[in-house]
């Protein structure tokens, strides 16, 4: 179970100049250390290692995840339901939802 606290951001559109941006502030502890446990970016394209390897990496009081294929404008509910589910299994905690689109 998450602290009260917990603040997990969840970025979609993530791959994007300003997803990336905003993650990469994210996860300098914007706007204050502290602020976030947790953060996951969403894309919609698969990204190769090369791209995925110029990420930002995670502070050892945070935890960043990556995850692709999440077409939220053609997938039907149910698809991305269940990716959802399986690749951010803890959903479920998320505290704040930004939408970052070109």
């Amino acid at each position: 179970m998450a602290a009260p606290n917990a603040r997990h951001a969840l970025v979609l559109g993530a791959s994007g100049i300003s997803g990336w941006s905003l993650i990469n502030q994210l996860l300098q502890s914007y706007p204050r250390a502290g602020t976030w446990s947790r953060i996951t970016g969403v894309t919609r394209k698969p990204m190769n290692s090369e791209e995925v390897s110029s990420w930002p990496q995670s502070r050892e009081d945070q935890a960043f995840r990556l995850v692709s294929g999440f077409d939220i404008h053609n997938d039907p509910k149910q698809t991305l339901m269940a990716k959802f589910q399986e690749e951010v299994p803890d959903i479920h905690t998320v505290t704040h939802l930004y939408y970052l689109s070109a």
